[in-house]
């Protein structure tokens, strides 16, 4: 529709914009939209006075229609919303006492809550990476309570069907569950996200949060339960992408849980990554084997005459065992496994291991090689 400017909008005609204050020679001026400045005067004029009614509340529509990320718009309209809620509840209950069958047939089937919660979430969808919007939406579901759950759940999928990586959705989402109890369903809900897109990293956190975000108020039975039930959820999910960085911090995560039976937790962990660090593995086999070769050599110049024992050409034999190793194993390899075998080792004390892990890191993952080697040189340094 054409846009009406307020001046000619009769119902406006007791209100005096209020233009917005600028130097007399400004730097450089801000090419605003005619109809952007007059929404915004009359904006200015009734949060000036302080006007709280119907028509206010629409013209914060108007003015967030043009800016959905206006942060004083949003803010008065809340304002708007919480002091026109609360004189039309008063009004209804001052009906109610006098017993005003008519003024009670007038009441509308849905609060103004229930009308704001409507617009929020419409707003969400046209500005799914607005801070004030979300802000908006939780401030209103608040109010409304445990049956606003379904309608928050409903309108973040929306927004996450956009972009399954929204975190301000997921956020809300996970504000949503933790305020009206609905841990379990949200975390079927990622586990949904996840089948579909297994690197998600946004619904892996989002899974962690709802898991394991109470702790305390579990049973340790329960809590060793969750744990397992995770550690063979994450394993599952690690053999569809073994280089997906998200369900390798996710297993990190869940390792650090604390259990009575922590070691067992650590076995299986270090069960899961060496599952997946085949190439790596034979390749430290393979230059182990390959240093005993070399102590038995015999040097050249060690023989007294030509009728002396040759000496093995263990270098090339090792690169055999190296090369036969890395093909048979080469899908079955993750410098995220490489990296988390490393790092339980070391915690164990197997010092020995832990940096010839790193060391191989070192070149296998060169854009963070400085970090593998003091990781490296670390670990010989607190092992002696």
């Amino acid at each position: 529709d054409e846009y009406v400017p307020y001046a000619r909008r009769p119902e406006w005609s007791d209100v005096t914009p209020l233009a917005q204050p600028e130097p007399a020679r400004p730097v450089v001026a801000i090419d605003y939209r005619p109809e952007y400045v007059d929404a915004h005067d009359y904006f200015r004029a009734i949060l000036q006075s302080g006007e709280v009614s119907r028509r206010a509340l629409d013209l914060t529509a108007e003015c967030l229609r043009m800016n959905g990320a206006n942060y004083t718009v949003w803010h008065r309209r809340w304002a708007l919303v919480e002091a026109l809620a609360a004189a039309e509840a008063e009004r209804w209950a001052s009906s109610d006492t006098r017993g005003e069958e008519s003024d009670r047939d007038e009441k509308p089937s849905k609060s103004l809550f229930d009308i704001e919660f409507a617009y929020a979430a419409a707003m969400a969808l046209e500005n799914p990476k607005n801070y004030q919007v979300w802000n908006h939406m939780r401030l209103v579901s608040a109010v409304l309570g445990k049956a606003s759950a379904e309608r928050n759940l409903t309108a973040t999928k929306e927004a996450l069907d956009l972009d399954a990586k929204n975190i301000h959705a997921w956020t809300h989402r996970g504000w949503v569950a933790k305020s009206f109890g609905l841990q379990d369903a949200e975390r079927h809900f990622t586990e949904a996200m996840i089948a579909r897109d297994v690197r998600n990293n946004s619904a892996w956190n989002q899974r962690f949060v709802v898991t394991f975000s109470e702790n305390d108020e579990v049973t340790n039975e329960a809590l060793k339960l969750r744990v397992d039930s995770e550690l063979a959820f994450v394993s599952r999910k690690i053999e569809i992408a073994p280089d997906n960085e998200s369900a390798w911090n996710y297993l990190r995560g869940v390792a650090r849980v604390k259990t009575n039976d922590d070691v067992a937790v650590t076995e299986r962990v270090e069960e899961i990554a060496r599952a997946h660090c085949g190439v790596t593995l034979s390749e430290m086999n393979a230059l182990s084997g390959k240093k005993e070769e070399e102590e038995d050599v015999v040097p050249m110049d060690a023989n007294d005459g030509d009728d002396g024992p040759p000496s093995r050409n263990t270098r090339g034999a090792s690169s055999a065992k190296e090369t036969e190793a890395k093909t048979s194993s080469d899908t079955n390899d993750s410098r995220h496994a490489v990296s988390l075998l490393a790092d339980v080792l070391f915690s164990s004390g197997d010092c020995v291991s832990a940096a010839a892990l790193y060391e191989r890191l070192v070149h296998r993952d060169p854009i963070r090689a400085n970090y593998w080697t003091h990781m490296r040189d670390e670990t010989r340094r607190r092992c002696g």
